[in-house]
């Protein structure tokens, strides 16, 4: 297994001894979060900072990012409950 800062989803399947569709499934499922757990360089497969699975394979979660971007959400309103 590679033993560097970042792993494939692949490695990370064997570092936690599951299959790379469990960790595919772990991802749409949001326990390894995006920005927190793996990134996805342009043109490439989600790579995993190696760190952040170890953290999770101990129980210890890693600090979310400081994001500086605006938040693009939108408050929804249901129209519905609105009396005419």
């Amino acid at each position: 297994m590679n033993e560097g800062a970042y792993l494939t989803i692949e490695e990370v399947a064997a570092l936690i001894r599951k299959v790379p569709k469990t960790v595919r499934n772990m991802m749409s499922r949001g326990v390894f979060r995006q920005e927190v757990h793996y990134f996805r360089p342009r043109g490439s497969t989600p790579l995993f900072r190696r760190e952040a699975v170890i953290q999770w394979v101990e129980g210890r979660e890693p600090a979310p990012p400081v994001s500086t971007k605006r938040s693009k959400a939108r408050c929804s309103v249901d129209l519905s409950l609105i009396p005419r």
